[in-house]
């Protein structure tokens, strides 16, 4: 995945990540996907510039899905 976001440019990735969970019924299924996949990115000690990049957007394009269900931050405890 993280070769495949590389590869994007900035507005791709904005686009990727905003089409991520645009359908409500498998939103929480895909943001804990997300969430899973930046875990195991900053276990693994690597591209931790790019990983904090792509984090800042995803947290900044999906922070009202956070707000409105909290629940949705249950995995990341």
């Amino acid at each position: 995945m993280t070769a495949y976001l590389r590869g994007l440019g900035p507005s791709h990735m904005d686009a990727e990540l905003r089409l991520l969970a645009a359908d409500a019924l498998h939103e929480a299924d895909d943001i804990a996907l997300m969430l899973d996949y930046f875990a195991a990115q900053v276990h693994a000690h690597t591209n931790f510039e790019f990983l904090q990049a792509v984090l800042n957007l995803f947290l900044k394009v999906r922070r009202m899905q956070f707000r409105c269900r909290l629940v949705l931050l249950i995995p990341v405890r």
